[in-house]
C-alpha cells in the first residue's frame, strides 16, 4: 500500500493506493461478528503531536446485526466519514466526504475540512487498510 494527503484548494484529498483491487468484495461475512468492522481504508490524524489520533478520514464497512452476505462494490457498501476520535471511541462529523475508486486506488475527499480542524507543526499521519478476516496494513 502506498498513500498520500494534499490540500487541494481547501479540500483534503487523501489516496489509498493498493497493490491491486478486485472489482467486487464479500460484505457480511458469516465469520465477522456483527456490529464489529469488517472493512476500513483510512488516514488518521494526530493534530497536536501527542502521539493520539485526533481524527480520521475513512472508507469502512460495519457489519451490522441481521446484515446478509453480499458481494458487491465498496462503494456500494461502504461509508466514506470524517470521524472525530475520542479515548471512548469517535463521532463521525458532519461533513460531506466523497470517496471514488480510480484502478487500484481509493481516493477520499473532505471539502471544507477546515471547518473541522487545521493542521499544527507537530501534526502527523498514519494511514491504514483493515480486514477482519485478512489482516491489517499501516503506514506510519
Amino acid at each position: 500500500m502506498n498513500a498520500s494527503i494534499e490540500d487541494d484548494d481547501g479540500d483534503l484529498v487523501v489516496t489509498l493506493g493498493l497493490k491491486s483491487m478486485q472489482k467486487t468484495f464479500v460484505f457480511n461475512s458469516a465469520e465477522v461478528p456483527k456490529d464489529e468492522l469488517e472493512y476500513d481504508w483510512s488516514a488518521n490524524f494526530d493534530i497536536d503531536g501527542d502521539g493520539n489520533d485526533d481524527y480520521s478520514v475513512s472508507l469502512s464497512h460495519f457489519k451490522m446485526g441481521g446484515g446478509k452476505k453480499e458481494e458487491t462494490t465498496l462503494l456500494k457498501a461502504c461509508q466514506a466519514s470524517l470521524w472525530a476520535l475520542t479515548e471512548d471511541g469517535g463521532e463521525v462529523l458532519d461533513l460531506d466526504v466523497e470517496a471514488r475508486v480510480d484502478k487500484d486506488s481509493i481516493i477520499l475527499r473532505v471539502p471544507g475540512y477546515a471547518e473541522a480542524f487545521e493542521f499544527e507543526k507537530d501534526s502527523t499521519v498514519n494511514f491504514a487498510a483493515i480486514y477482519y478476516l485478512g489482516g491489517e496494513s499501516y503506514i506510519p
